[in-house]
């Protein structure tokens, strides 16, 4: 029976897609969208949506999160790297029975391999992420899209940010052939572009891509 969980999601596009593609790079077997994990499992079919909607009319105002800095989860099964996240008057929807006093975050990295998670966390450590963010309404969390031909093209905005920030969006479909090392190389060429490390500020995208975000909103 599948397990069901809801979160928020980015308002902000620009930060969203550095971040999806930042994951998309260090995992390119699946796009997974930026989102912070609020409440779950939950056993089928999960909350009504009269419960969601309950939920989101006391928390109409004031939702913002806060991100802090990256940290990892490490285990002998798991290798992930995340953002932390302070979720401010959203901690109260904080519902996670499996780790009651986990950290709120934002996934970047959960796969296999212990040796890419720690170069990925050397990476996006030598960045400062203190910005706060507007998020939407709590929602149901989506499941990773698979890479193929026949879906890619719906991801009008990831293929946009990815043609500026990495290179041809046809070279996304075969990502996955692409080594580790160079992987790695193309997540710090993005966040060299997109992210400061003299300011205690996150830059959502350069002039470029904020003309190319106002375009296509």
């Amino acid at each position: 029976m599948m397990a069901r969980f809801y979160g928020v999601y980015l308002d902000n596009t620009g930060i969203s897609t550095v971040l999806d593609i930042v994951r998309f790079l260090g995992q390119p077997d699946s796009i997974r969208f930026s989102h912070i994990t609020l409440r779950g499992p939950y056993a089928d079919p999960g909350l009504t949506k009269a419960r969601i909607q309950g939920i989101n009319d006391g928390y109409k105002k004031d939702r913002l999160v806060k991100m802090i800095a990256p940290t990892t989860f490490f285990s002998e099964r798991q290798s992930t790297v995340v953002i932390a996240v302070e979720l401010g008057n959203l901690q109260e929807l904080f519902y996670k029975p499996n780790f009651p006093t986990g950290t709120p975050h934002l996934t970047i990295y959960d796969g296999k391999s212990r040796q890419f998670a720690q170069s990925l966390y050397d990476i996006v450590s030598r960045y400062i992420w203190d910005a706060s963010l507007s998020v939407g309404a709590l929602q149901a969390i989506e499941s990773k899209h698979r890479v193929d031909g026949e879906f890619l093209p719906f991801f009008t905005k990831f293929c946009e940010y990815f043609g500026a920030l990495v290179g041809d969006p046809k070279q996304i479909a075969s990502m996955s052939g692409v080594s580790a090392n160079r992987r790695l190389e193309l997540i710090e060429s993005v966040l060299e572009r997109c992210v400061q490390t003299s300011e205690p500020k996150v830059l959502p995208m350069d002039r470029e891509l904020i003309s190319r975000q106002s375009a296509y909103a």
